[in-house]
């Protein structure tokens, strides 16, 4: 199994793979991987010649800065899970990567929707 850190890297293998006329299934996670993630490898491999995970906690995914830096971080063993369901590649970018002008979250206004049901929680 492949592990790349760098956007570069991966978009290489990604032509290289496109070039040889390979499929390619993408799985993407924010790592704390669970039979859930790895059912979708396996599913992916089934229909694909390439599978690639990714492992990234996303910081604009949360509202609040203490829920991502409790969010659970234990990229080696989702390495040796993902290899042990044969995954291919895996992409483990940092933020500064993803977002090289600093992240940066959008607010929507939801009017009454985000306040009824569980969006009220």
């Amino acid at each position: 199994m492949q592990v790349f850190r760098s956007i570069s890297e991966l978009q290489s293998f990604v032509e290289e793979c496109k070039s040889n006329q390979k499929t390619i299934g993408f799985v993407p996670t924010m790592g704390a991987l669970h039979k859930g993630h790895l059912s979708l490898v396996s599913e992916a491999l089934k229909e694909n010649d390439v599978v690639i995970a990714s492992i990234y906690v996303n910081p604009t995914q949360f509202n609040n800065s203490a829920d991502l830096e409790k969010y659970p971080r234990m990229v080696e063993d989702d390495l040796k899970m993902l290899e042990s369901y044969n995954c291919t590649a895996v992409f483990v970018p940092e933020t500064s990567d993803m977002y090289p002008d600093g992240a940066k979250s959008e607010t929507f206004n939801f009017r009454s929707l985000d306040s009824g049901m569980e969006g009220k929680y």
